[in-house]
């Protein structure tokens, strides 16, 4: 029995010690629970406001109409809807196309120069008489045994000039030059065209009737300068039209009558009885007259002694005049019949790729072989 209550004691000691250490460690427990009780509290209220805020934002979406409704649901494709290849390959090509023709249109819309016989057939109504090539400023004049472009073109121009006055046979063949400005080529034209008629053997007498710019004698490399020409003549009436020609030296068909002392009234001059007489004395002496006249667009000494002339070439040269400019001056000349015969000339045409003109050339040797390969 004393064992047994013992044993009891025992075991009441180690409950009352595991009692008593369960008391020790619950003021602990009792912390850690209120730390957790206070989270949960913290969520709770939070749980609390967040459900709040959604019932309220639920409220509030229910009292508007949305702006926006869902007619039919979206769907995608393994194809890009934008850009789309074929609108930007149309695009570009005729944006390709569009550009460069309408650049072009616009400078020729600008462009306000004459370039080929077209250009000059469309804008006037007046004979046309040839062209002459553009050479190089070297080549002033042609030879009598020539086969350029220049030397044929001259050739055309004295062949359609003798169809013009072909009822002038056995009659003197004057011929005046002018142009709309000077720097278009009348004294060049002067020069070789009295150059080409003189090599079929007719006699040409050279008047250099622009007595306020003489050129003529440059072109014909005449060094020696006359000290007499036509403004002493006409100024001086005891000098005989005889007096006042020279022979050309190389060409015993040409002959010359200078310019002379430039003047200081040169229309005045121009208006003497003594240039009818000059002409007239010459009228059985020569088969041509060329004279080398003013610029008609510029001064009126042309228009003084237009009378006198068969036929007028007006020299336009190309790339040069502005075509509203030679409308206004030669249109009317022609209408009103101020310059007797009178026609187109365009001068300095830029050659192409088989001659110059029509697109027809001789070159430089007729007799030359052709090659077999060509390369144009």
């Amino acid at each position: 029995m004393k064992q047994t209550s013992e044993l009891t004691l025992n075991n009441l000691n180690k409950e009352n010690s595991r009692i008593r250490g369960q008391l020790y460690a619950a003021p602990t427990k009792a912390r850690q629970f209120r730390d957790i009780k206070r989270q949960q509290d913290i969520k709770e209220s939070l749980y609390l406001y967040l459900l709040e805020k959604r019932e309220e934002s639920a409220i509030r979406l229910g009292m508007y109409t949305p702006n926006a409704k869902i007619i039919e649901n979206a769907y995608s494709s393994f194809m890009p809807i934008a850009p789309k290849p074929a609108i930007i390959y149309l695009a570009s090509l005729i944006l390709g196309l569009m550009i460069p023709i309408g650049i072009i249109y616009l400078i020729n819309l600008l462009d306000s120069k004459i370039y080929n016989k077209s250009d000059l057939v469309n804008m006037l109504d007046i004979p046309y008489l040839g062209d002459i090539p553009k050479t190089s400023k070297k080549q002033k004049l042609i030879k009598r045994v020539d086969y350029s472009p220049k030397a044929e073109a001259f050739r055309i121009v004295r062949s359609n000039i003798d169809f013009i006055l072909r009822n002038q046979k056995d009659q003197q063949k004057r011929i005046f030059i002018t142009s709309t400005k000077a720097q278009e080529g009348k004294s060049h034209t002067s020069t070789n065209l009295a150059s080409s008629i003189s090599f079929s053997e007719k006699s040409v007498l050279l008047i250099e009737m622009d007595i306020r710019v003489p050129k003529i004698l440059d072109y014909l490399g005449i060094k020696e300068k006359p000290k007499k020409g036509l403004s002493d003549y006409l100024a001086d009436s005891s000098i005989k039209p005889q007096d006042i020609v020279v022979k050309h030296p190389d060409n015993e068909f040409l002959y010359i009558i200078p310019s002379g002392t430039i003047p200081p009234n040169p229309s005045e001059l121009l208006m003497s009885p003594r240039v009818n007489e000059l002409f007239k004395y010459f009228e059985k002496k020569y088969d041509y007259i060329v004279a080398d006249t003013s610029a008609v667009g510029l001064v009126s000494d042309t228009l003084l002694i237009s009378e006198l002339a068969d036929l007028f070439i007006y020299v336009v040269s190309a790339d040069n005049v502005d075509k509203r400019r030679l409308v206004n001056i030669a249109q009317p000349l022609f209408e009103d019949k101020r310059l007797p015969n009178m026609t187109m000339l365009l001068n300095g045409v830029k050659p192409g790729k088989k001659g110059y003109g029509y697109g027809y050339g001789y070159g430089n040797n007729p007799n030359k072989k052709k090659k077999w390969y060509s390369f144009s």
